[in-house]
């Protein structure tokens, strides 16, 4: 248990670098001059999830939630991967990355399956936190 709480301590603290991470995607492909951190942009993913979960009740909100909280944290390690740089990766690193966050824990077994199920658009509530996603990236 203390070699749980350990590693799930490690990938919090890292995952607080993630106000001073920078996103790129938004400034070189939309042109815009926002210049917002990965962790300001999923703070405000997870407000649209809080009203597309309005829009529709039927949603699980503690999951769509976690899902948008969530969804960039890998770019701690990975770096903010804009459209283009995807294109010239062949396996999966932001899933690999954020497996090796959280490995050694039962949350992190727990946020991999969500985080899995988010990317594969498995649920409503996948859908809805990609939607999400989109619609801040425009914002």
């Amino acid at each position: 248990m203390a070699e749980e709480i350990k590693n799930i301590i490690k990938a919090y603290f890292e995952a607080r670098y993630l106000k001073r991470l920078k996103r790129s995607g938004t400034s070189l492909l939309l042109g815009s001059q926002i210049k917002e951190s990965v962790a300001e942009h999923s703070f405000y993913v997870s407000l649209f999830g809080i009203i597309m979960h309005h829009l529709n009740p039927k949603l699980d909100l503690a999951k769509l939630l976690v899902m948008c909280i969530t969804h960039d944290l890998e770019e701690v390690r990975t770096g903010d991967l804009n459209q283009v740089n995807r294109i010239y990766h062949t396996r999966d690193v932001e899933l690999e990355a954020f497996k090796d966050m959280w490995k050694g824990s039962k949350l992190g077994e727990g946020l991999i399956k969500i985080h899995q199920e988010r990317h594969k658009y498995l649920s409503p509530e996948a859908i809805a936190s990609q939607d999400c996603d989109s619609l801040q990236n425009w914002s």
